[in-house]
């Protein structure tokens, strides 16, 4: 058992590091004692004094400390110092021995306290309830210690190394949580099929984006069974060579949601198929049950938040598939989000689809994401993306104002009747107008005439109005 709650590889390791590098030490959060063994702990001690007179950590000025204090052979001599820092290629590892010195060193004090306890209440020398107070107060302590706030300085974020972030799709779709929502029977699950065939292949996304690259894909379909999801996949990449081996199914969760025993499940799968996107198809059949006495707000952003972490601590993307509500908000689209305004709080990117004329449209938010509105369309499983929402719109309906003017002939239409026949506001239909026949798109013989669609159609007008 002792030998399991210390390890004197990870120690070295990381004491070589803070020779070989300053930075180390200065990020680390250990004391002397966390470390389990005398020498270890004589010179992490060094190098802290000797960090505090000079601002350095080399190992020479390591050495005259201890030789100084009369410890040098306690620790080891030079020799042990030099054979410490000499392997030493990259410190990049650091922060995880660091990590694993003080779970181990919190470990052997749970242990401590423990043995102490049950020497207390055996010896009969102090009454049960002393000594489960005192026990109890040990271990108040010991949490506040591991709950110490770290710190650094703009300075220091300045030179660190972190990982950039992955866009499995460009400016559609980071790493992080991404809450992904739409009205039932909208395409969702195609929505979904499309991003991770193109991810997993590396790709053409919404047949409009080429990706840089391919990542390993598990989509989670809690709806959907085999066989549809085989129809599904035919329909959209029908040719065998075009499926990918690293798109990764999973049908049944064995009841388990997401909450702290399903993700450690989840990660185990993870791990073993190298996936750096999850889709989560949907979100009701995981999300956990929140025991709080808090708002709708407080159960959805502490039912998400470690699903959040979870993506942050893996740098990978995790996708949320949910429903929206069916009463609209002029305000803020995303608030038809089913749930509270805690499900945009605790995610990083807003993906909500709508129906609108003649297309869908995608409305995008998020932290590294500017909002946006694109238009796109759905054709045999296959989302297409068709640019900006407004612009496409604006120009579906431009086509639909002249396709009814085609329609009406010689005839021709007045504002009313377009607006009657298309069914947008007024003073969109009117300003539509006004624009289209500054362009020659259309024609209005006069000022509050009717409208028409090409030259043989403008001179057929003025025939009949009394222009030659």
């Amino acid at each position: 058992m002792e030998n399991t709650l210390r390890n004197r590889e990870f120690e070295e390791a990381f004491l070589g590091a803070c020779l070989v590098n300053t930075q180390v030490f200065i990020d680390s959060y250990l004391t002397v004692t966390d470390f389990s063994t005398v020498d270890h702990q004589l010179i992490y001690k060094a190098i802290a004094t000797v960090h505090a007179d000079t601002g350095k950590t080399d190992p020479l000025l390591v050495a005259n400390q201890l030789k100084k204090e009369g410890e040098l052979n306690r620790a080891g001599g030079c020799d042990t110092l030099y054979q410490l820092q000499a392997p030493v290629v990259e410190t990049e590892s650091a922060p995880f021995y660091g990590r694993e010195i003080k779970k181990l060193a919190t470990k052997r004090r749970i242990c401590a306290l423990a043995k102490k306890a049950i020497g207390q209440a055996q010896d009969g020398e102090s009454d049960p309830e002393t000594v489960a107070a005192s026990l109890e107060l040990s271990l108040k302590q010991l949490e506040f210690e591991q709950e110490r706030l770290e710190s650094y300085t703009v300075r220091q974020l300045a030179k660190m190394e972190i990982e950039p972030v992955k866009w499995f799709i460009p400016q559609v779709l980071p790493s992080g949580l991404t809450i992904l929502a739409g009205p039932p029977k909208i395409g969702k699950s195609f929505f979904c099929w499309n991003m991770a065939l193109a991810i997993a292949t590396g790709g053409v996304a919404f047949s409009s984006t080429t990706l840089e690259q391919s990542y390993n894909v598990t989509y989670l379909s809690l709806e959907d069974p085999p066989a549809l999801l085989k129809d599904r996949l035919e329909l959209i990449l029908p040719e065998p060579e075009e499926k990918p081996n690293n798109l990764h199914i999973i049908h049944d969760l064995h009841q388990k949601k997401l909450n702290a025993v399903g993700l450690k499940m989840l990660e185990a799968h993870l791990d073993e198929t190298a996936s750096e996107l999850l889709i989560v198809d949907t979100w009701k059949h995981v999300a956990p049950q929140i025991n709080s006495k808090g708002t709708s707000y407080d159960v959805d952003y502490e039912s998400l938040i470690p699903i959040q972490q979870f993506a942050h601590q893996r740098n990978m993307g995790i996708v949320l598939v949910t429903h929206t509500r069916k009463a609209a908000d002029l305000d803020n689209v995303f608030n038809q989000i089913q749930g509270s305004v805690g499900m945009q709080a605790s995610c990083d990117t807003l993906m909500m689809l709508s129906h609108d004329s003649g297309a869908k449209t995608l409305h995008l938010s998020g932290r590294r994401i500017p909002s946006e509105q694109y238009a796109l369309t759905i054709t045999d499983g296959i989302w297409a993306l068709q640019g900006n929402a407004q612009e496409y719109q604006k120009s579906e309906l431009r086509k639909e104002i002249i396709e009814h003017l085609k329609d009406a002939g010689s005839r021709g239409l007045s504002a009313g009747d377009l607006v009657d026949l298309v069914g947008k506001p007024d003073n969109l239909i009117r300003l539509t107008l006004r624009r289209m026949v500054a362009k020659g798109e259309i024609v209005q013989p006069k000022k509050h005439s009717d409208y028409f669609y090409d030259d043989t159609a403008e001179a057929e007008a003025s025939q009949i109005i009394g222009f030659n």
